[in-house]
């Protein structure tokens, strides 16, 4: 069952991780679905949003629950920062997105776009991206044209709570080869 953070069930959700395979994501007319596949010995994490509300949330299933499971979403994440060269010049025009950790976290960026549409670095080398789900592991990607960068230090996986804004202040990057 899939509830907004006051407890009512939320219909029109996408969830990702219906299956144990393939790239199952679907948008859900009612505030429940079935899973299938699942094995208790091998957890599955199932990635949500819910777009007009702008909610997300991730909740473990196992397969051997007594009762329902509850999918709790709350609000969307924020992540922010300034990126630079090595040479400390900002790295204008790249595109900076969510890499999840998780395979339903993918596909759920893949297929229902919680962040939007790609945002890029502006002339300060400033960015800020909406759409973050809550409590869903992931890393910061960025590229510029066909190049693709990390952080030096890397970022690293990083995870947010309901409604959080995190700020990862001047982060230098360097191309990946």
């Amino acid at each position: 069952m899939i509830h907004d953070a006051q407890g009512n069930p939320l219909a029109g959700a996408w969830v990702a991780g219906i299956a144990e395979y393939g790239s199952l994501t679907h948008k859900l007319p009612d505030a429940t679905t079935t899973i299938y596949a699942l094995n208790p010995e091998k957890p599955r994490t199932l990635a949500i949003y819910h777009p007009d509300k702008s909610l997300g949330g991730t909740v473990i299933v196992r397969g051997d629950e007594k009762e329902p499971v509850v999918a709790k979403l709350d609000r969307m994440g924020q992540l922010s920062g300034r990126l630079l060269d090595a040479d400390g010049t900002p790295l204008v025009g790249a595109q900076v997105s969510i890499g999840p950790q998780s395979h339903p976290g993918q596909e759920l960026y893949r297929v229902a776009s919680p962040a939007g549409k790609p945002v890029l670095t502006d002339k300060n080398g400033r960015f800020v991206l909406s759409g973050v789900i809550p409590g869903m592991s992931f890393s910061l990607q960025t590229q510029r044209d066909q190049e693709r960068f990390r952080g030096n230090p890397r970022i690293g996986w990083r995870q947010l709570k309901p409604g959080e804004t995190l700020d990862l202040g001047d982060r230098t990057m360097e191309p990946i080869r």
